[in-house]
This record gives C-alpha cells, sequence and structure tokens, in this order.
C-alpha cells in the first residue's frame, strides 16, 4: 500500500523514520545534471522533426521537396514525402560536422527511374543553357553497368557530408572503413550510446578484420587486396554493414552532388568519394570531380590509394 494511498487532495502526510531514510536530498549541481540528462533523452527520443524544424536547424544544408523540384523536376505530393527520421539532437550534430540533410526521390518526372542516366539526361541540356557545364565527363566505360542504368536513389531523408570525412584520403579501402567506424564512434555519436544498429555494423567490422588481417602489416595487407583474390575482398568489404550504411551508392553520390549544387554550391569538386558498389569487372566504384567538365566515375582495387580518393559519410534509415 502506497503511503498516499487514501488522502485527500491538500491533505498532509507523515513519513516514518525509516521511509525517511530512504530519500536523499540532492545538491543544486546534481539537479541540474538530472535535467541536462532528462531534456537530452527527450531530445534523442523526439524521433519525429518536421520539415520545418528541420530546416531551421540546418539552413542552406536543408535540401528538401523545393530543392528535389528546383534541381530534377520533381514534384512530390505531401503524402509522397517520408518524416525525417532524425531527432533535433542529430540534425545539429549533422550540422555542427559539415553535413546536409537531403530527401532523395527515385522516379523521374515522366514516371521513370531516376538513375544515374536518366538524371544526367533530365539535366544536361539544362546545364549546358546555364553554362555550368557537364553532368557526367564520360560514361563510355561504365553506360551499360547496373549501377548506371538500373539504380535508383531509395526515397527518403538521409544525412550526408559535404566532403570525404577526415583522414579518408590516401588510404585503401579497408583502412577507409576503419575511419569510417572512427567517424560513427567518435564524431557522429560523440558523447552518446553508438546506435545498436551501427554497433553491430562496427563488431562485425572488428571480427572480419581479426579473422582476415590480423597480425599483417599495412604492406602485407595491401598485398593481400591488391593481389589475386582482390575481387572476393573488393566484394567482401563492399558487403559489410558498415559499408552498406555508411557509403554512398554511385547513383546517390551523384544525386546529393546535383542536389546540393542545385542550391547551393559545387562539392567533391576535386576528390573522389569510394562507394559501397563494385563494377561488373569487380572494382570498387568512385564519384567525384565534379567541375566544369562533369563528374568522374572510376573505380580501382580495394589495395589502392590516392590522395584524391576519400570517402563521404552518409546516413538513411
Amino acid at each position: 500500500m502506497s503511503f498516499r494511498e487514501g488522502l485527500k487532495p491538500g491533505q498532509p502526510f507523515v513519513i516514518s523514520k525509516d521511509e525517511l531514510s530512504k530519500f536523499s536530498v540532492l545538491s543544486a549541481k546534481e539537479m541540474a545534471e538530472l535535467r541536462e540528462q532528462d531534456e537530452e533523452k527527450l531530445k534523442n527520443t523526439e524521433i519525429k522533426t518536421s520539415p520545418e524544424h528541420a530546416a531551421e536547424i540546418m539552413g542552406a544544408d536543408f535540401l528538401g521537396a523545393e530543392a528535389v523540384e528546383n534541381t530534377f523536376g520533381i514534384t512530390l505530393e505531401q503524402e509522397q514525402i517520408p518524416e525525417i527520421p532524425f531527432s533535433e539532437a542529430e540534425l545539429e550534430r549533422a550540422r555542427e560536422l559539415g553535413q546536409f540533410l537531403v530527401l532523395r526521390a527515385d522516379t523521374a518526372p515522366d514516371g521513370q527511374s531516376l538513375t544515374m542516366k536518366k538524371m544526367n539526361e533530365l539535366l544536361a541540356d539544362k546545364f549546358k543553357k546555364a553554362k555550368k557545364g557537364k553532368i557526367l565527363y564520360d560514361t563510355d566505360w561504365y553506360k551499360n553497368e547496373d549501377f548506371f542504368v538500373s539504380e535508383t536513389p531509395k526515397l527518403g531523408w538521409a544525412l550526408v557530408s559535404k566532403e570525404n570525412i577526415p583522414n579518408s584520403t590516401s588510404k585503401n579501402y579497408l583502412q577507409q572503413t576503419q575511419e569510417l567506424a572512427k567517424y560513427l564512434t567518435n564524431e557522429v555519436f560523440k558523447d552518446k550510446t553508438v546506435s545498436q544498429e551501427y554497433e553491430d555494423a562496427i563488431s562485425e567490422f572488428e571480427d572480419y578484420y581479426q579473422q582476415n588481417f590480423a597480425g599483417k602489416n599495412n604492406d602485407q595487407i595491401r598485398e593481400l587486396l591488391g593481389g589475386d583474390n582482390w575481387q572476393k575482398y573488393a566484394q567482401e568489404l563492399a558487403d559489410l554493414k558498415i559499408n552498406q550504411l555508411t557509403r554512398q551508392s554511385p547513383t546517390e553520390a551523384l544525386y546529393d552532388i546535383l542536389m546540393y549544387f542545385g542550391k547551393n554550391s559545387r562539392i567533391l569538386e576535386n576528390k573522389y568519394t569510394w562507394t559501397k558498389r563494385r563494377s561488373s569487372y569487380g572494382g570498387l566504384v568512385g564519384v567525384g570531380k565534379f567541375d566544369a567538365g562533369g563528374a568522374d566515375v572510376s573505380y580501382w582495387r580495394p589495395g589502392l590509394s590516392y590522395v584524391d580518393l576519400g570517402v563521404s559519410f552518409s546516413r538513411s534509415p
């Protein structure tokens, strides 16, 4: 029976010495700390953030339905637009890290799939008339690749870094994956608990590393990733959850580049981002160097590294 049970409103109650011993008086500092913890929990549990509030937080780095229409001529009805899956706290942290919030569409104005090929067709003349250069530099080698003719972005919201994450250039694909794990733990979820989905992905990667590369130095690992079995390693690395969750596909990379350029400025003008897709040959595809000559698309073995080849961060549900 509760000691409050049976009391009328406003009626005083008596607590025994035994009951009183169970209570403690908090200091002002302890009260403030509890209040901060409660506020942080509340912000992190408020998953649904309205587009209007998200726009206030992200400023020019909010690329919603209006940006989709301005860039691609795609009109999304209100009922077609998914809810933003990020909390206020997550958006604020993304802004601090130089990320933008982008609404990705999957269907062109004519109802066809919004593939890389379709994006190029939609915007090539528009860019030419506006003297903005080209969309894509040269499509010859990949004109029949699945990632170019078949894959579309997934309809929904994503948080994307404007440029490569720190310390990801001059690194092979395995080393870049290590940097993504660090970026998640030390930056995205700084001073917070890493969400279970990403914790599982990091654990899977750590297990994979131990099974395949533990005890080997960088030269030995590079030799493995570039040797006779490089295609096997390319597939295994690309399929890891951490890379599927945090790297863009080539289609997403081009879409995000064009969306940001449509509202703000060029990104990845001097760098590539290494994506989570492989070419039919087995190489891991990179997209970038988006200058007036158009975005370049290339591929590399997982053991290679270049000063202009990094990885951008992408996070979506």
